[in-house]
Order: C-alpha cells, then structure tokens, then sequence
C-alpha cells in the first residue's frame, strides 16, 4: 500500500545502505484487494526512534474498517390463530401422526432419546410450514392499503433489479401520499359534521384518536413502609434496596447435606398433558425453534412422545455439599 500513495522521496524509501548513500524502496504493506478502500494513509517515517531495526525505517499505515452487523436469519412469524379452528386443528394433527410414523423411531429401553426430541423437533416445524400461514404484514400507517402493501412487498422481493426496484417505490410512494391526502381529507370532513352537530366531546376523541395522545396512568413514584412518597434520589435507591432484600431474603438456614442416589418414578403421561395445557401461549421460542402452540396443536399423539421422551431417560442426581 506504500506505493498506492503520493508522497515525497523521503517519506517513500524503507532502507538505507550502510553508508547512507542509496536508499530503496523494498519494504510493502500488502492488503487484501477487498479491503484496499479502508486504508486511508501509508508512509514512512525516517526520523523515528525505533530502536534496532538496523538499515530499515518505520513504515506505518493508518486504516479506518467499519464492520457491518451480520444479522441473523430470523425465522418467519406465523399466523398462530388459524390454530383455534377445529379443521385446522385437525388437519395439523394428522399431519404431526403422518409426518412421525413415517420416521419410525420408537425407541425401546431408553435409548436414543436425543434423536425422539430430533424427530419430535423436526416433525412440528416441517408441518408448521405446510399448515400453518406466515403471519401478514399489517398497515403501520392508517392510510396504508393492501395495495401498498402488496407493492412494497414486490420491491422487496426484486431489490437486485434496480430499475425496476425503483419504479416500484415511486409508485408506492405516490400512492401513499395520495392515500394519505385522501385519509386526513376524510378525519376532517368528520370533524366537520361533529361540529355542526355540537358533539364537542367527540370532537376531542377524534382529536386524541388522530394524534395518538392518551392520558397516562402511570406513576414512577415509590412509597416507603409508612407511606411516605419518596422523592430524593439517594431516598429512592435505599428504597429500592430494602425491597430487594427483603424480597429475596433467605431464612431456611444452611443447606442440609444429602448425599445418594435419587431417583424418582416414573413421569405420567396425565402431568405431561397437564403441564402443557397450564403453558402460556405467546411466549418467544427458544433455540429449538418449538413453540407452544405447536406442541398443543400436536393433540393427544405428539404428548404421548413427550411422555415416553423424558421417560425413558431417567436422570439420576447426585446432592452433595
């Protein structure tokens, strides 16, 4: 990269021959062609002190890198209320019966449980995508149509074509103004026929409902034990700290030492259905990528699996001190 750049002699010559009386330009700075933009500076400095590097110069080189965040491949949102009917519910169990019977997995004498949750895994999400829709896109705008939707989408599907990417976002850009003209043109033709009629109070809602302002319930303010309104800060945070201490405040004593094999029965079948009817839906999946709505709409079949899954692996635990 040294030669990449213009400078004068003296800031270009890396060596000296012992007698100083020729002075060669041998030394380089390579970088990968990729990368040739992010260097910003590359010269030699004759003058500094660099203790015993013999007959060659310093040569320094001055890069500005900006990294880009590699985003992660998230995963579609589905549409997890097509569930609730019967048909779909149905049909989704069905397919879960299908999609597993034809794996033939069933283990006998607990081994191989890692590859039952494998198949338990890959059966709900593969009939996850043959079920169940992705969840639509909705209007962040009032005036959004689906028609404008419908364009956005397309141009986010035909982004290599440039040309035509950008006729795509001239036209929804019109056709959102346009919308929007015709939106804001309607809320005050309303407003207007609220006036006449001298509905004053629902002039105000459609006000608020316009603007998107709402009174607000909220209150950062604490109390301590007696009920006074706490207001200094150093006051606040002591208050915060009494709480959390007495909060999490452990008065069981010591832990007793127990030390043996534990082993505890068998897991039914009725706790497993239990526990997954008590699971909260809505929840964020975790690495697995296996929500709760998958694993009810599996029915009584895919709970028998889970059943035999952790038992046929009883775990043994060890309590020691």
């Amino acid at each position: 990269m040294n030669s990449f750049f213009q400078h004068h002699p003296r800031r270009l010559w890396a060596w000296k021959s012992p007698g100083g009386q020729v002075k060669n330009q041998i030394d380089y700075i390579k970088i990968n062609k990729r990368f040739r933009n992010a260097v910003t500076q590359c010269r030699t400095y004759p003058g500094e002190d660099c203790g015993h590097i013999g007959d060659h110069v310093p040569l320094v080189a001055e890069l500005r890198v900006r990294l880009k965040e590699v985003k992660k491949k998230q995963q579609p949102r589905r549409d997890w209320s097509v569930l609730q009917g019967e048909e779909i519910k149905a049909a989704f169990e069905v397919e879960v019966r299908n999609r597993y019977e034809m794996l033939e997995d069933d283990i006998e004498g607990g081994e191989e449980v890692e590859r039952v949750w494998n198949n338990i895994q890959t059966v709900l999400l593969g009939t996850v995508e043959k079920v169940v829709p992705e969840h639509r896109r909705r209007a962040k705008q009032k005036w959004m149509t689906e028609e404008s939707l419908t364009l956005m989408e397309k141009g986010r599907c035909c982004k290599w074509n440039r040309r035509k990417y950008e006729e795509l976002d001239r036209e929804v850009k019109r056709k959102c103004r346009e919308r929007k003209e015709e939106w804001w043109n309607q809320q005050c033709q309303e407003m207007e026929q609220l006036d006449r009629m001298h509905l004053q109070r629902r002039i105000y809602g459609k006000l608020k409902e316009i603007t998107g302002k709402r009174n607000s319930t909220r209150s950062s303010t604490i109390r301590d034990k007696q009920g006074n309104v706490l207001m200094e800060v150093s006051e606040v945070l002591e208050g915060w700290a009494e709480y959390v201490k007495e909060l999490y405040d452990d008065g069981r004593g010591e832990r007793p030492e127990i030390v043996g094999d534990l082993e505890g029965p068998s897991i039914l079948q009725e706790e497993i259905k239990e526990a997954i009817k008590c699971m909260r839906q809505g929840k964020s999946v975790g690495e697995d990528q296996v929500s709760v709505e998958m694993v009810k709409a599996g029915g009584d079949y895919i709970k028998k699996k889970i059943t035999i899954w952790p038992t046929a692996s009883m775990i043994r635990v060890t309590f020691q001190k």
